[in-house]
Parts: C-alpha cells; structure tokens; sequence
C-alpha cells in the first residue's frame, strides 16, 4: 500500500534525490516519533487492535501469502523466495495474534505496508517473548489476581493499572503472560488475571475548562517526554510525546474532583502521573517570584559551558555545566527578585541557569576566527547529513591534513559545531568533533525522510534558506519526503525545495 496516496502532497513534479542509502534518522522536535499502541480496547479483558513492538526480525518462508490489510482480505501476492523481515506491528484479535506488519521502501522512500498472517510464521514467533515499543497501561481483573515479583507474590487488588512492556505468547499466538512495572517492582502476572480500559470508570470523569494560572502549564516528569493519549482515561496512547513545557486547556477530575489527566488540544490528554507543574515552591525565598513561560520559549547560551544550578536563586551548583554542543535551550519558567530583576531561567526541572549566562535573542556573540585562508564561525543547532558515507575526517579547517580516520558508515545525521568558510563566504569544512573537519562537499543539508505530517492552514513555508515562499493551502496530512535544519529549526519538507515546514507547527507521523 502506497501510503502517500492517502495523504495530500503539495508538488507533483519530485525530483529523485540520489542517495547511497535510505535515511533512518528520527525525528527530534517538539514530539516524539517512537511507536505507539495504534488502536487499544477499552474494557475488554483481551488485546483486541493493532499494536507496536520492540523489532524483532524473522524469515517468511517462500509462498507466504501477503495481503494489503490487517484482517488479511486483500490479497496481495505470495512471495516467491524467502525473505528476512523486521516486524514491528501485530494485528491483535481477542488477546491473539493474527497477523503482522513489515514496511518496504519504494526509489522515493516511500512507505509499503503488507500483513502475513500468523498461521504461517508460528515456528518463527510462536513461543517466544515479545515486548511492546513502551509500557501498556493494564489493569488487575479481581482481588484474585497474583503478581509474581523475584520477592514473592502478591495480591494487589481490583484494578490496580500494570505498566506492562512485555509478554509471552504460546505455539497458537496466545498471550499467556505479561511482565510490567509497578511502584519500581517488576512483575509477572497470567494474561487472563489482567484486563485493558482504565481503573476510573468513565462515567465518574468530566473535563473542568476552568484553568488556573497555576495549572495552565505541565513539563513531563521524564526526560523521554510525557505519552499523549486520546482518551480523558488515558488508556489509548497516540503516536507521539510531549517532551517540553506545554499548555493546558482543559482539566480532568474524577469524582473525588481530584485531576487525573490534563487536557492539551482536542481528543489529546496527558496522565497527571506523567507530568508536574512548574508551580511555586512555598519553600522557597519569599522574595522569588516564578513566571511561567509560553511552550516553545528557547534562550541562547551562545554555546557557552554555563554553570547549572538545583535552585532559582543560583547558590547551590549541580556540579554539571551546558554542553558546549548546543546554542539554543528551552526554557520552562524564569525567576525574578523583589525588584522585579530576572535572576535565572530553569531549563529542565531544578535545572537553573543564571540569567547573566544566557540571551534572549540568538545573536550568537561568538567572535569569528581566521586561519589560513577561512573563517571558523560557530553554528547554532546545526545537523548535516553524510548519507552513510565514509568521509574522510580532517584535523584542521581548511581541509589539507588527513586524520586518517572516516566516518562511520552506520551513522547518516551528525551535529556540526563549527564552519569554515572562504572569502567569498562559500562553506569549506565542517567541525563534527573537537579537531574533526570534514569538507562541505562530503555533508548534505538535508536528508530522504519518509512519514506524513499533520498541520493546519495558513502555516508558513520556507526554503532551506529560511526564507518564507508561502503558506499551507488546507489543514491536513502531508507527505513528508526529507527532513533538514534551518536557523536552528528542524524542518521536514512536504513538496519541492520551497516547501519546507517547521516541525513543531504540527505532528510527523512515522507510518
């Protein structure tokens, strides 16, 4: 199945990019590209949708029949020689495996799903354990129910959530068991103990639309982000994250009037356990005042080693420093004296960094530098793009003395810290590494990217310049056929050389 033709694209004349190897490169703006449960049952004791695993690769013996779905009722063609494929979907049905998903790639990247049934692969998957790309959310069917941790068993209860990462299926594709976490204690527990939906009923929830100042903004707790679900339970995860600061716009409480989720756009809840609000610490100097900043807020550290502190008031050091690496932070709040005076700016939680230390603006005050024949800048955030090529690495700028060391061939996306440019302001080299240049002809700006993008009308577009050259005509999907780096921004590019989209002004989608 060719995915693009179920999404809008906004060129019909591509050029073929000429690449040595497909690009495998995530994502990394404002959301989360990792797999995602695509479809959960709600209150059923048994699995029933379409669910992402952790890869695991198998053999699909020769004449297995292939088909367009996951129900296996459009037949597609049966393979005429053995073939070695990654799996990374399975059609569940009544806590059962039916069939699973490969993807091959077509001479534009893009995307062909096709379903085996499961019938056939039994010897390849049957009795084994698999695990799922992120924990599922369970739940304990009775007071009967046994956990089996390595200390012993216990009896948590009715409906006590599992976040379960694994499970073993049987010869037949059976689930017969889970394994999860709960309260940092793994656990074992029978498949028929447990059961899907949420402990919360329903019926107790309702959305409260009165947000106070003081709940209008949530940080994930976790450095991997914060699982978006599409439900007020939380129990069907989507495919994406949270992974800075974002706005609330809803609240959920049950019936205690106790929150539970927080509403972040239309059918987009997030766990209150996965997420904290920057609220004032009572405990803190009286004299303090917290400010919360909008989502998407970045200062500038113009790639300076700042010194990071636990606290606002910049007194107690965390013993760590900025990495030198990067240009631009996001910043979740700020801190300001009696006086009004901005003292520090927290990046990440109890993560402070003196105000003194960091801009507002990316004027990148680093002062350029001559050697030889060009001038070494800094660059802010800036990815290329080797195409898996063993380029040769140099050590100096202008290119002439050979480290004898390449690049890595496993490795396609890289973070170049400096430029070297000549007179006539034409880029020479790059530095990937403290006294690693690698000339400009061996990188690429941009990279094939394959997936779709959700975004709304009116939405700029830019060349790889960065300069505007229009809008989105209709709110909607789009193909996505590269991703790049512009001014410091990801960007993903839905139609010709002058049509690329900022990546945090909508959702990518993998597919």
């Amino acid at each position: 199945m060719k995915y693009f033709n179920q999404f809008k694209i906004l060129s019909l004349t591509l050029l073929a990019l000429s690449i040595a190897a497909p690009a495998t490169t995530a994502l990394n703006a404002a959301f989360s590209t990792e797999p995602a449960v695509v479809q959960a049952a709600t209150t059923d004791q048994q699995l029933n949708g379409q669910y992402n695993i952790n890869p695991i690769t198998i053999t699909l013996p020769s004449g297995t029949a292939i088909y367009k779905d996951p129900n296996a009722s459009n037949f597609e063609s049966n393979i005429t020689a053995e073939q070695i494929i990654q799996i990374k979907y399975l059609n569940i049905v009544n806590g059962q495996i039916f069939a699973v998903r490969y993807t091959t790639f077509g001479w534009l990247n893009e995307p062909y799903d096709h379903w085996a049934k499961y019938a056939g692969l039994s010897s390849e998957i049957g009795n084994t354990s698999l695990s799922f790309s992120y924990a599922l959310p369970l739940f304990s069917l009775d007071n009967n129910t046994t956990w089996t941790s390595e200390t012993g068993n216990i009896h948590p209860g009715t409906g006590v959530q599992l976040a379960v990462d694994g499970f073993t299926v049987d010869a037949t594709g059976t689930i017969v068991s889970y394994t999860g976490i709960s309260n940092n204690t793994r656990y074992s527990v029978a498949a028929d103990a447990m059961r899907t939906g949420s402990a919360t009923p329903v019926s107790s929830l309702h959305e409260d639309s009165n947000v106070p100042a003081n709940l209008a903004v949530v940080i994930p707790k976790s450095t991997s982000g914060a699982l978006i679900y599409s439900d007020m339970q939380t129990t069907q995860p989507i495919n994406a994250k949270i992974l800075t600061n974002q706005k609330v716009i809803g609240l959920v409480r049950d019936a205690s009037n106790q929150i539970v989720a927080y509403k972040i756009d239309q059918d987009q809840y997030l766990n209150a356990n996965d997420v904290t609000t920057p609220e004032v610490d009572t405990n803190q100097n009286a004299d303090i005042t917290f400010n919360i900043l909008p989502a998407g807020t970045k200062v500038y550290s113009n790639n300076k080693a700042a010194i990071v502190y636990s606290d606002p008031t910049t007194t107690t050091d965390t013993g760590t420093q900025l990495s030198t690496s990067y240009n631009s932070w996001n910043a979740t709040r700020y801190a300001t004296d009696k006086n009004g005076q901005i003292l520090a700016y927290e990046l990440g939680t109890n993560q402070w960094v003196k105000a003194a230390d960091l801009t507002t603006t990316n004027s990148d005050s680093s002062n350029p530098t001559v050697t030889g024949n060009v001038t070494i800048s800094l660059l802010n955030q800036t990815h290329l793009y080797s195409y898996y090529k063993p380029a040769v690495i140099y050590t100096d700028p202008t290119v002439t003395t050979a480290s004898g060391a390449r690049l890595s061939t496993w490795v396609n996306e890289w973070h170049a810290a400096r430029v070297a440019k000549d007179s006539n302001g034409v880029a020479v080299a790059y530095e990937l590494g403290k006294n690693q240049w690698v000339k400009a002809a061996d990188l690429n700006q941009s990279a094939p990217q394959g997936g779709v993008f959700d975004t709304t009308g009116g939405t700029p577009l830019y060349d790889l310049n960065g300069n505007v050259t229009g809008s989105i005509p209709d709110s909607g999907r789009y193909q996505v056929f590269a991703v790049a780096y512009i001014n410091g921004q990801q960007f993903v590019k839905i139609g010709t050389d002058n049509q690329w989209i900022a990546a945090a002004t909508g959702d990518y989608y993998p597919v």
